[in-house]
């Protein structure tokens, strides 16, 4: 397992993983430069937050065809739709993230999920779409 980012839960996981002799490593917070090449090191995306607004690091991975996996929460139920470009669990409790992880573990048809989480970007995060939509939230905002 590979955590990127230093939240204030980083010590009591360190703990955690040292207690139960679990291989965790702590990557740190990552440049923007170097996060697509840190993505495509792994097959899977976790972001299991309690609120998001626009999660960059979601749509480098949903681009990057990794199973991604999140929490049910604006900002990222918005853009995972569960089994079919993504898999969300019910809330950020433990055992419905580790429950959603074994799904998405055992999900026969990755390939499928991988593609559309592709295709995900590709129609509704690409420049010339995202930037319509701003626009379109501008003269909707200012009208």
């Amino acid at each position: 397992l590979n955590i990127v980012g230093s939240g204030p839960e980083k010590e009591n996981l360190k703990e955690f993983s040292l207690k139960n002799k679990l291989k965790i490593n702590f990557l740190g917070n990552i440049n923007n430069e170097f996060l697509n090449s840190t993505i495509n090191n792994f097959d899977y995306f976790i972001l299991c937050s309690l609120s998001e607004g626009l999660p960059k690091s979601l749509l480098e991975a949903l681009s990057a065809e990794r199973i991604c996996i999140g929490s049910n929460v604006t900002g990222i139920s918005s853009i995972i739709k569960d089994e079919i470009n993504g898999f969300l669990s019910k809330n950020n409790e433990v055992h419905e993230i580790s429950s959603t992880i074994k799904r998405a573990l055992n999900f026969k048809n990755k390939d499928l999920i991988k593609k559309n989480a592709r295709e995900t970007i590709l129609k509704d995060y690409d420049f010339e779409s995202f930037y319509k939509k701003v626009n379109r939230l501008i003269d909707g905002a200012l009208n």
